[in-house]
This record gives C-alpha cells, sequence and structure tokens, in this order.
C-alpha cells in the first residue's frame, strides 16, 4: 500500500518550476511553462496569462506573454482597453 501524499503534485509542481528558472529558455518561452503549470495546480484556474510593461513605439505599453489560451490573451486586451484588471 502506498502512502497518500496530499501535497505530491504540488511538490512535483514545484520542482519542475526550479528546472523551468534555471534552464535557458527565452523569457516567453520560460513565462509560457510558468502559465501552463499554474493552469495544471491551481483549482478552478481555467487560463492565465502574464502582463509585462515593456517600452514600445508609443512609450510604456502593457502585453500579454505565456498566454495559455486566445481567451487569456483577449480578457487581458479588454482589460487594458479600459484601464482595469
Amino acid at each position: 500500500m502506498t502512502k497518500f501524499e496530499p501535497h505530491a503534485e504540488l511538490d512535483a509542481a514545484l520542482q519542475e518550476l526550479a528546472g523551468i528558472l534555471v534552464s535557458d529558455e527565452d523569457v516567453d518561452s520560460t513565462l509560457s511553462r510558468i502559465t501552463h503549470l499554474a493552469v495544471a495546480c491551481i483549482e478552478g484556474a481555467d487560463f492565465c496569462g502574464v502582463s509585462l510593461v515593456v517600452e514600445g513605439m508609443k512609450g510604456k505599453e502593457i502585453k500579454t506573454v505565456g498566454a495559455t489560451s486566445e481567451i487569456a490573451a483577449e480578457v487581458d486586451l479588454v482589460q487594458y482597453e479600459v484601464g482595469e484588471g
């Protein structure tokens, strides 16, 4: 009989996260892996994305990276347009 480990999935996710953080991937790939991991680990999370403030042609702009779905990216765009979120 195996011992029940209620946090085994979280432990595995944290180990994967540690590996991601020390990898040689670019920022977009790293953030994408982290957001997908977050959706897998957070009960009730259907999608996820990361908003970054970057210098653009018109000054500072907000962009979404690592979105786990088009829904996440679209929700972020609406939030940026209305200045909420």
